[in-house]
């Protein structure tokens, strides 16, 4: 459910962040807004600009959609941004919801962020058709198996059924991330790494799993030839 309170307009005042996140969204994009439960994905973008007759500048209307999973239409929002001479302001608008509370509201932005999607490995499930790819299951790809970071389908024993991992050119665009992955799995990219006192390059790389914003560092041995340094390097944001 939305935290953000409703607006007593259409639109609300937002920060720079917030606009220069919601200018640069593109189709099929998965969005989280005021970080609310629910995984958006951008289907349709309309931007117009105005005259001098208009006190606005320019408008964009994102529209989003939530699959619900219950055989139940989607929930349809949208994320309207407006351009003022003085600032932007913006409402997330509810066009249709399977909440009857949220009908005909219009939320404050507060937030909006753009999940990561395109990772190098995915996994995909073998010998069914279906249009989406997952993230990996870190507990599994650490021992060379596939599995989906989600769990799979509610019921399903991932070890039973057949997982690939591939890379994700192999895939893409033909399919489309799965919202609960990218949701609950977001990738952590980990800037390059160097020995503290040698500067030696260690590597780089990408976190996988529920709780790797709380990774503060990263334990190495130094390998290079005159160095014997050995303690936890400091992963930067």
């Amino acid at each position: 459910m939305l935290r953000a309170k409703t607006v007593d307009g259409d639109t609300a005042t937002v920060p720079l962040g917030v606009v220069n996140t919601i200018e640069a969204l593109e189709e099929e994009d998965l969005v989280v807004v005021n970080d609310d439960t629910r995984t958006w994905e951008v289907t349709d973008i309309v931007d117009r600009e105005f005259g001098s007759d208009d006190d606005r500048v320019s408008k964009r209307a994102v529209r989003m959609r939530n699959p619900t999973g219950h055989g139940e239409e989607p929930n349809v929002f949208a994320l309207i941004l407006e351009e003022y001479p003085n600032g932007y302001e913006a409402g997330f608008h509810v066009l249709s919801s399977t909440n009857w509370y949220e009908e005909d509201r219009i939320y404050r932005v507060e937030s909006v962020t753009v999940l990561e999607t395109l990772i190098p490995w995915v996994v995909v499930r073998l010998g069914a058709a279906t249009d989406t790819y997952h993230f990996p299951d870190p507990w599994f790809a650490a021992r060379g198996e596939a599995a989906p970071a989600c769990g799979g389908q509610p019921g399903e024993d991932v070890a039973e059924v057949d997982h690939r991992l591939v890379r994700v050119n192999v895939v893409y665009p033909a399919k489309r991330a799965c919202m609960d992955c990218a949701r609950r799995h977001r990738p952590r990219e980990v800037p390059k790494l160097n020995c503290p006192e040698c500067g030696h390059g260690i590597g780089r790389g990408l976190l996988h799993g529920k709780s790797v914003t709380a990774v503060e560092g990263v334990a190495i041995e130094c390998p290079g030839r005159d160095c014997d340094f050995e303690g936890v390097v400091d992963l930067a944001e």
